[in-house]
């Protein structure tokens, strides 16, 4: 099984497979890694089949994440937050407001919907952005409980790190509180949700504003760019098409020379029914090949000739080129604007409109047939 990680700053596979065998009586053993760089073998012969990218020198393979990443040059503020750092963060805007004591702080804890609870010696804090409770032990030394009473006593307060989560952000859709299971179990993400949602209000108000549109402008600037996507994922399908005919034709021309000279024994034998069981594969790959010439136009005394293998490679290698500048162009234009998407949303939910059906979201297949 092959599952790809799609909502990671950078796209990666993870390749899976049954470590026992049928039989359950043996399990793959791999003490040297091996295994691993066949497996890399295959996937890079995949790759250049389908025309994707590959990488030819693969460097730090034993090291730790941690380092490869320093290696790559990836920082930590390249890197979505985690749930305990936005905690710390928000902890610490609450310890610049210099609270008089812990419960204090508590309370400033909870202007950000972030709600503590006792639970034995511990405090858990729930928090809209994580799904379960967070234990201050489990945060950095200064934040745990007893390293926020010393800070209060003395005011040592650390600063905020640069990327703050609570800097308000561009204009983003309106969550659906009513229908959330999440805004149901988690009273802190409801009401973060509610303040979330006033603020997306006003941000949508500001925008038409800013922008001195009706709202049928409103509606032609946002309805038209799925029109748009719409034709260019059909012109994407028609050169699909025409790889998938490329390659099929190319298959059937190699089957074809590779078995011509079997046919034509076939053809002279006395014993043709007994040279066919002999080699019935290769006889019915070449009436199948036959068959397809014919259907395709290129059949005897149709006068047309069969294009070379490097014919086809070239022209495979021109329509994959021009598949590859309508992806760009139609991730180009489905990335550009997104305020203006997000505004007539958000219009449609305050008022209640009901939008245009909305073209299908189904996006040709990315890989074209190999060669």
């Amino acid at each position: 099984m092959v599952a790809t990680h799609t909502d990671k700053a950078h796209l990666h596979n993870h390749i899976i497979f049954n470590a026992f065998n049928l039989e359950c009586d043996g399990k793959f053993h791999d003490p040297w890694y091996s295994g691993r760089r066949d497996v890399a073998r295959i996937s890079d012969k995949i790759c250049r089949e389908y025309d994707l990218s590959v990488i030819d020198v693969k460097h730090g393979w034993s090291d730790p994440y941690n380092e490869w990443e320093q290696k790559q040059g990836i920082e930590k503020a390249d890197k979505p937050l985690t749930a305990r750092a936005q905690l710390e963060e928000i902890i610490a805007l609450c310890l610049e407001k210099q609270p008089k004591d812990f419960k204090h702080l508590l309370k400033y804890l909870e202007d950000y919907s972030c709600y503590a609870k006792r639970r034995g010696e511990n405090i858990s804090i729930t928090a809209p952005f994580s799904k379960n409770p967070i234990r201050l032990s489990s945060l950095s030394e200064q934040f745990t409980e007893a390293g926020i009473k010393e800070q209060i006593g003395t005011f040592e307060i650390p600063k905020a790190k640069p990327k703050d989560i609570i800097k308000p952000s561009e204009l983003r859709l309106i969550i659906d509180i009513q229908n959330s299971l999440k805004a149901t179990e988690n009273i802190g993400y409801k009401k973060w949700a509610e303040k979330f949602n006033l603020e997306q209000m006003s941000q949508t108000l500001l925008f038409i504003e800013r922008h001195q549109l009706t709202l049928g402008e409103l509606q032609n600037m946002a309805t038209q760019k799925p029109k748009t996507l719409a034709n260019i994922k059909s012109e994407i399908e028609s050169v699909d098409t025409q790889l998938q005919q490329i390659s099929t034709l190319q298959r059937h021309i190699g089957t074809y020379g590779k078995t011509k000279e079997t046919y034509k024994q076939y053809k002279q034998s006395k014993t043709p029914e007994q040279f066919r069981a002999e080699n019935s594969k290769a006889i019915s790959d070449h009436e199948l090949a036959r068959a397809y010439f014919n259907e395709s136009g290129y059949g005897f005394g149709s006068g047309n000739r069969l294009p070379s293998i490097k014919e086809l490679r070239e022209l495979y290698a021109q329509q994959n080129a021009e598949k590859k500048s309508l992806w760009a162009k139609y991730h180009d234009i489905r990335n550009s604007d997104k305020e203006l998407d997000n505004a007539w949303q958000n219009v449609c939910t305050l008022l209640n409109l009901k939008d245009e059906p909305e073209i299908t979201k189904e996006a040709p297949k990315r890989n074209a047939p190999g060669l």
